[in-house]
């Protein structure tokens, strides 16, 4: 009898373990507006993501900032949406966020640019629902794992904007499945050992969209996909000789 009670106990206290440390998403209440993200009075009833939770933000609105300078949290991903033009923007600056699998950035509609450190080893899903769903990762991030691109542009500064760039080959260190990889108004390039991966689903490598912002792939290109290659005043320089994508070659 005692030791049915002593593991009904210690079941108790796991399964009260477990509550404590449950995820908590948090939702941004000022649509219309940034702030601070360290102030609970910008969020849903005042509770703010942590602990594997995800961060969600649904502007109606343009050109406003979440400043998360001085923020250390652990998240799940976040969950994007803004109803304005493209050439608007929600600035992120600030603040490091510690991913926890399986994490993903759900985006639907708007510009995003990310000026804070994402930490994580795994894979990191940027999951788009509409052609203008576009991301920029600005400055190095800590991410190692592989950057999968699904329908959305994901911009980036620089190579390290991926994260450090792997020791050896990595084939599919990027994998583009119906998605794009573009630079933003900035000369930059991708390191020879990021390899890129095309789904059948295709995808596309775009320069900037201002002069000079070229972007050069120095990793090779394989898969079975479509490659589509865009620019407005910049090129797109392949520079592996191995490339080997079977997928049709768009230029445009």
């Amino acid at each position: 009898m005692k030791r049915i009670q002593a593991t009904c106990v210690l079941a108790w206290v796991s399964l009260m373990s477990i509550a404590a440390h449950a995820a908590t998403d948090g939702t941004w209440a000022k649509p219309t507006a940034g702030g601070n993200w360290s102030d609970a009075a910008n969020w849903v009833g005042g509770v703010l993501p942590s602990d594997g939770g995800v961060a969600r933000f649904d502007f109606n609105g343009y050109n406003y900032t979440i400043n998360a300078d001085g923020v250390v949290t652990t998240l799940g991903g976040f969950s994007l949406s803004n109803t304005t033009p493209r050439d608007k923007e929600v600035i992120f600056t600030g603040g490091t966020f510690n991913l926890v699998p399986p994490a993903r950035i759900d985006q639907t509609h708007g510009s995003f640019t990310f000026r804070g450190t994402l930490v994580y080893d795994g894979d990191l899903v940027f999951n788009g629902g509409a052609d203008e769903s576009r991301f920029l990762l600005f400055g190095n991030q800590s991410l190692t794992g592989r950057t999968i691109i699904s329908n959305m542009y994901v911009r980036i500064q620089k190579d390290g904007s991926l994260g450090p760039a792997p020791a050896t080959l990595r084939p599919d260190a990027v994998i583009l499945a119906g998605g794009a990889l573009q630079n933003g108004q900035q000369i930059s390039t991708v390191s020879a050992t990021r390899g890129i991966t095309i789904t059948e689903e295709g995808g596309y490598l775009m320069a900037g969209y201002q002069t000079p912002a070229s972007l050069t792939i120095y990793s090779p290109i394989t898969g079975p996909g479509a490659l589509g290659i865009t620019y407005e005043n910049s090129p797109v320089v392949l520079a592996n000789p191995a490339n080997d994508w079977s997928g049709d070659t768009r230029v445009g």
